[in-house]
């Protein structure tokens, strides 16, 4: 799973591990926090790599000997993709492409992805008029 250190990817692995699932996380600690994941360290099961979607020796790291990915890292600031909006497309777009690639490469056999409400905003209520 990449972003179970955010408050929606460690309710997942909480839930994971509850059911007696084996998780690996993914994560950068960009906006997650370890504090979310401390309590799992000791458990069986639960494997956490710190690293970047990008680079492609972490995720072959994180996806070793797994059956399913669930892709929640992203950049979802909406003015932080208008500050810096090649980082945001490098994580969001590039990151995601490497996910799968390597997914396929190494026999993953599903891969969850879940958007954010940042790319459809005014559906939730949510108006970004500044940058439409």
């Amino acid at each position: 799973m990449t972003g179970g250190a955010g408050f929606i990817g460690s309710s997942l692995v909480d839930r994971l591990i509850s059911k007696g699932y084996s998780v690996v996380v993914l994560d950068n600690f960009y906006s997650g926090r370890f504090e979310n994941l401390k309590r799992h360290l000791s458990c069986d099961g639960f494997r956490l790599v710190e690293g970047d979607v990008r680079d492609g020796n972490v995720v072959r790291d994180a996806i070793r000997g797994v059956d399913a990915v669930v892709h929640l890292a992203a950049l979802i600031d909406v003015e932080g993709s208008v500050a810096d909006p090649l980082e945001t497309h490098g994580v969001n777009v590039n990151g995601t492409l490497n996910l799968l690639y390597e997914s396929v490469k190494h026999g993953v056999k599903r891969f969850l992805f879940a958007s954010f409400g940042s790319c459809i905003g005014h559906v939730f209520g949510t108006r970004h008029d500044r940058y439409s």
